[in-house]
């Protein structure tokens, strides 16, 4: 019952979030966002993130969950060979991509004007500019990969698995897919898409290495590839 309880409540804090940053991405924006704002909003996502990750800690003590149970183990290979050989290829080849993104924007212009070109108006709004922005923005994107995958990873996957004991593999990875995509509405559907592809290869490769670890590394590297996607003078 208490492992319900827990559950209704990440359900429910997420879908009250989600509604909230929807709301607020409507309104009107200032015309040029500041250092100053975008900071003080990379310092919001940063608190936000550690205080919904210590309340998950919290849960946890209460409800006498492990480290280990959240995830925190060594790699160890338990699923058939073709789902384990699949995910890692997915993942090398996805952790190719984004080390080549955040080269290419280090070196080429060009490519940044493609990647602006390409990209959502509310996902630019989100990348840093000056070297202050790019050195909290990449905290932010440290505290995304190690939080995100706590709560959606670790303990939404524990929580599930506790309260439906048995529920096949494709089930779990397709509600914490879905739960993690709607939490990212704000980049609009775009964001919501991007985000549940990127949710089912974080879950297949937790399954696959029964831990945590690979999947922080790389959500880490995915979030910090955009940090040089954009100058200050370009924008």
């Amino acid at each position: 019952m208490m492992y319900i309880v827990f559950l209704l409540i990440l359900i429910i804090s997420f879908m009250i979030i989600t509604v909230i940053s929807v709301v607020q991405g409507k309104k009107p924006k200032e015309a040029v966002i500041t250092e100053k704002t975008q900071c003080k909003n990379y310092i919001q996502s940063i608190a936000f993130l550690w205080g919904a990750t210590l309340i998950v800690f919290i849960m946890c003590f209460i409800g006498n969950i492990s480290l280990g149970d959240l995830g925190f183990r060594l790699i160890s290979f338990q699923y058939n060979i073709w789902f384990t050989v699949i995910t890692l290829t997915v993942s090398v080849l996805a952790l190719g991509y984004f080390i080549y993104q955040f080269i290419a924007s280090l070196v080429s212009v060009k490519f940044r004007k493609k990647q602006l070109a390409d990209s959502h108006k509310g996902a630019i709004e989100v990348l840093p500019r000056t070297k202050k922005e790019k050195l909290l923005f990449s905290f932010v994107a440290l505290s995304a990969g190690i939080c995100e995958e706590i709560i959606f990873r670790g303990f939404l996957v524990f929580l599930v698995q506790a309260i439906f004991p048995g529920m096949p593999i494709y089930f779990v990875i397709l509600i914490s897919t879905v739960i993690f995509g709607i939490s990212h509405a704000y980049q609009g559907i775009s964001g919501v898409i991007g985000t549940g592809i990127l949710a089912v290869m974080f879950m297949c490769l937790f399954f696959v290495t029964n831990s945590l670890l690979l999947p922080i590394l790389l959500h880490f590297i995915v979030d910090f590839s955009a940090t040089f996607a954009l100058s200050e003078e370009e924008v």
